[in-house]
């Protein structure tokens, strides 16, 4: 079977009680009680094995996968890269700031994003230097920087997010370890840090989603190749190696009143690799996904198998795979405009061709 779905809703509630509405209705039966809804406190358990009969479930967990795996990891990323601007071919910041665009940023600076509102950077530990003249890097070892946005739009590029959507929040960065000039384009460096997004909201006029968690991450630098990588996970995220997870609440006001749903994502790993000529952008993630809301659960494992690869923000190729004991989501990316999705469970299988233009909406409204 195929097809693409046109009339959708774009919050994670709105979608899942209409996929529970639907499934109830035996909608999304077939294929054994593998398939089944089942129905405890008026909350449905919805099982991705029913994706094989119901376009509406394939897309919607192919959705919530890109958009938790690549599209968190992309955001994570992105939104520390303001911290490296501004040291350029090898100039060192001093005094134990944090720069951006070359000015220092002690008292939180604020400059403009491109599609409006600002960002800013402020440092509440300087940190020391790791370097035998005491030069310093855009980061270093001890130090404590928040980046604030401000209805600053243009700055994020990630899958999901829409080029004029307006962010607000801040995320903290604490430094661990730093090695050379953190920043340079003319030598190589890498540094360690714990990054937490606080309260950090896409605004949309759909609705608005606001991301909270905490991520441990290395990031380091060739400058023979001018790559960049960045290994995170959520499985080490203080000194203690306690596990944290990543939690995005939707909310969305519709004809029918407010709704609200939440995705939590546990076991969270990712990997980001930027840089070269020509230039290439490749992410691989994996975790736990449960999205829920006050009538409907969806659980699923998800991993790419084949990175993902991005440009200017959007997805251009790649494979993610969802998983539960008896069924495998397969979502095929395969450029801007389109991608294929094929469901295998209990010896039955269902495709769809869809628009991954549906899955911007999701997040971004």
């Amino acid at each position: 079977m195929s097809g693409s779905y046109k009339s959708r809703p774009s919050s994670v509630a709105a979608i899942a009680a209409i996929i529970a509405a639907s499934c109830l209705a035996s909608a999304c039966g077939g294929g054994g009680s593998s398939s089944t809804i089942t129905v405890s406190n008026s909350v449905s358990v919805l099982k991705l094995s029913s994706a094989v009969q119901s376009e509406h479930v394939a897309e919607y967990a192919g959705g919530f996968a890109v958009v938790s795996g690549p599209g968190i990891a992309a955001i994570y990323t992105a939104a520390v890269q303001p911290l490296l601007r501004g040291v350029g071919s090898g100039t060192s910041s001093t005094g134990g700031t944090s720069s951006t665009g070359g000015t220092s940023s002690t008292g939180g600076t604020a400059t403009a994003c491109p599609a409006g509102g600002t960002l800013s950077i402020a440092v509440q530990n300087p940190g020391v230097s790791n370097l035998a003249d005491g030069s310093t890097g855009a980061l270093q070892t001890g130090e404590s920087v928040t980046i604030g946005f401000a209805q600053c739009a243009g700055k994020l590029k990630a899958p999901g997010i829409a080029d004029d959507a307006p962010i607000n929040g801040s995320v903290n960065v604490q430094v661990r370890s730093t090695t050379g000039l953190v920043g340079s384009t003319t030598s190589d460096w890498s540094y360690s840090a714990v990054e937490t997004a606080q309260a950090l909201t896409l605004t949309s006029p759909g609705g608005t989603t606001v991301i909270d968690g905490t991520v441990g991450y290395t990031t380091t630098y060739e400058a023979s190749t001018g790559v960049t990588t960045t290994t995170a996970s959520t499985a080490s995220t203080t000194t203690t190696g306690a596990a944290s997870a990543i939690s995005l609440h939707r909310t969305q006001t519709a004809a029918s009143g407010v709704l609200s749903g939440d995705i939590a994502i546990a076991s969270f790993e990712y990997t980001r690799v930027r840089g070269g000529t020509p230039l290439t952008d490749t992410l691989t993630a994996s975790g736990s996904i449960s999205v829920s809301t006050a009538d409907a659960v969806l659980d699923f494992s998800m991993t790419t198998p084949t990175p993902v690869t991005i440009s200017k923000g959007d997805l251009q190729g790649g494979v993610l795979q969802l998983t539960t004991g008896d069924t495998v989501e397969t979502v095929t990316l395969s450029g801007e405009s389109t991608f294929d999705i094929s469901v295998s469970a209990n010896g039955q299988t269902g495709s769809y061709t869809e628009d991954s233009g549906d899955f911007r909406s999701l997040i971004g409204g």
